[in-house]
């Protein structure tokens, strides 16, 4: 794999490789995964950041539900995207990181 790679892990909708190419463009390289010890949950719009908990409230409405990883006892699966920094950022864009 080049230098200038990253592995993502994607869960939920973010392991759907039609939304990873609506998201980037192009559907990158990626296979199956599962993450051992986390559990799936989900937070409610209250619990989710100010920018895009309001997004989320008015496409969807207050009993929007998010689903979101935490230390466990499980498993979650989903695959292991080989993305490029640009990439990345691209993701943290759709993530809302650093909002």
């Amino acid at each position: 794999m080049p230098n200038n790679m990253n592995y993502y892990f994607g869960y939920g909708i973010l392991r759907e490789p039609t939304i990873v190419n609506e998201i980037l463009g192009y559907t990158p390289k990626y296979h199956g995964a599962i993450l051992e010890n986390y559990d799936l949950g989900y937070q409610i719009i209250d619990q989710i950041q100010k920018k895009p908990g309001k997004i989320l409230e008015k496409l969807w409405g207050i009993g929007f539900k998010a689903y979101t990883i935490r230390a466990g006892k499980g498993i979650v699966a989903g695959v292991i995207w080989e993305l490029t920094e640009t990439d990345i950022e691209f993701m943290k864009r759709w993530e809302f990181v650093g909002s």
